[in-house]
């Protein structure tokens, strides 16, 4: 379920949570023992559009915490997203996706925990 967007100072930027299912993209990941998370940046002619993603080496299930902090010259704004997930051994799970607008930057970061364990990851842009 994703969390509406929050107004902290300024107007309000444009994005967009979209709630998703696995992916098989590659990447860099952030690993903790078995389980690793990344969040990967694809930027567009309409904005940037940021996927938070979790491997585990084997059968996973466990909560995830994603948050965009986004700051322009229009001001400031933050997402929240999170809830449980479940992971396949060795594919990629995507948890959710958020869409901002290319002005300004951004820090986001996911946190993924389950029982025995959790691993943080985060990435900055520009």
């Amino acid at each position: 379920m994703a969390i509406p967007p929050r107004l902290i100072s300024g107007a309000l930027l444009p994005f967009v949570l979209v709630p998703m299912a696995a992916s098989g993209a590659e990447g860099g990941p952030t690993e903790t023992g078995p389980v690793s998370c990344e969040i990967r940046v694809t930027e567009g002619p309409a904005g940037v559009l940021l996927e938070p993603v979790v491997v585990a080496a084997s059968p996973l299930q466990g909560d995830y915490e994603f948050r965009v902090f986004k700051t322009s010259g229009a001001g400031t704004a933050a997402i929240s997203q999170g809830g449980a997930f479940t992971a396949e051994a060795g594919e990629v799970t995507a948890l959710g996706a958020s869409a901002v607008d290319a002005n300004g930057s951004a820090v986001a970061r996911l946190t993924v925990r389950w029982l025995g364990g959790a691993v943080s990851c985060e990435k900055t842009f520009p």
